[in-house]
């Protein structure tokens, strides 16, 4: 046995007991439960029944078993309108929130709903199909809702709620919170989805595999590349993308739904090939056309990450980031880790049931749980 994959599965063991900042609702699972350490993550999940008062708890059918066992069970909200979670939190710390949606086919229908979910008082997302969706943001108050809508397409749920506290340093905006668009591992060798205990702060990177990209990795262990590090998941970091068939270009392309869409970019890079005198790699980077950064030259098994520190807005509803090498680069470019985000702004207002407040405000509100 290697002493590589020794200190790789140390490290693991030493992660998934530091879970310091975490908070993970299983929701829908029965109030007396006294929890559980989810078997592949390692995360450690409790009941939801302390933070909301509405809902039943039901769930998936046997064959959604395969799953994550948090996504086993759901709580459904089949009588009221708005059902909301007060959940406390730290006024001003960042926070990475994400919301998970299993149907798993739990009331025998075979129909997905659609319903609305609200963060605050702010459309957060309308729900029509089984996945996760995360945010990054900071509370203005101590208290945060989450609250789910019903639009009359059918009975809202939800199967998870989780809560990771994030370094003040990252994810800096000018304003508003962060939507994730995407969280992507690059060079992905094995199709498979990340997390914790690989990601820290248990950020979830997917696997990307373009059609114009081959991979490179590496098994050495990589370092951050200073104290205020965006620490992406090693695993993730120790494969990147670059371009095949010869080509000396590497793209990556997305849209947007509005173009006044404004989105922040972060890209992590690090060198995996120890390169011979006679080899350099180093490029430049152009959105929508438009110089970005560069010269970029990674270093050997060392994490670097670049973003945009004010949002980019290019009134288009099409973007790109490409990658060039630059005059004297022997070699292509390469990319290990992307993230992408929509800035979104939340108005956290509180207000308390039964304050005069017409019905339709309610549900666009949501209601504070007492």
């Amino acid at each position: 046995m290697s002493r590589w994959f020794l200190f790789s599965l140390f490290a693991l063991l030493v992660q998934a007991q530091d879970q310091s900042g975490f908070l993970s609702l299983d929701c829908g699972l029965p109030a007396n439960s006294s929890g559980y350490r989810e078997p592949w993550t390692k995360i450690d999940y409790m009941s939801d029944a302390d933070y909301i008062n509405t809902g039943e708890s039901r769930s998936v059918s046997s064959e959604f078993t395969i799953y994550e066992r948090q996504l086993w069970h759901l709580r459904s909200f089949p009588h009221e309108i708005r059902n909301c979670y007060n959940i406390s939190i730290n006024k001003g710390t960042k926070y990475l929130v994400r919301a998970t949606f299993l149907y798993g086919n739990y009331d025998g229908l075979n129909n997905i709903p659609k319903f609305d979910l609200y963060v605050g008082d702010t459309l957060w997302r309308t729900v029509d199909d089984s996945y996760y969706i995360d945010i990054i943001h900071v509370p203005s108050t101590d208290k945060l809702q989450i609250c789910l809508i019903n639009i009359d397409q059918g009975i809202p749920f939800i199967s998870a709620l989780e809560f990771r506290q994030l370094p003040d340093y990252t994810y800096p905006t000018v304003s508003g919170s962060l939507y994730n668009y995407c969280r992507l591992d690059m060079g992905s060798t094995t199709d498979r989805q990340y997390r914790f205990p690989y990601d820290d702060y248990d950020r979830v990177w997917n696997a990307y595999n373009g059609d114009d990209y081959t991979q490179i990795s590496t098994i050495n262990t990589l370092k951050s590349d200073n104290y205020y590090s965006y620490n992406p998941a090693a695993i993730v970091m120790q494969s990147a993308a670059t371009p095949k068939n010869g080509s000396k270009y590497l793209n990556y392309s997305w849209n947007s739904s509005k173009e006044s869409d404004q989105f922040y970019v972060y890209m992590h890079f690090a060198e995996l090939e120890k390169l011979q005198s006679n080899q350099f790699r180093g490029f430049n980077i152009t959105y929508n056309g438009e110089y970005w950064d560069g010269p970029i030259v990674p270093d050997y098994l060392s994490t670097t990450t670049i973003y945009n520190i004010k949002p980019s807005v290019m009134s288009s509803l099409q973007h790109q980031l490409s990658f060039f090498p630059i005059e004297n680069s022997s070699l292509p470019p390469i990319i290990n880790g992307l993230e992408i985000y929509l800035v979104m702004e939340i108005s956290e207002l509180e207000t308390n049931s039964g304050d005069g407040m017409s019905w339709m405000q309610s549900v666009m509100f949501g209601q504070l749980m007492e």
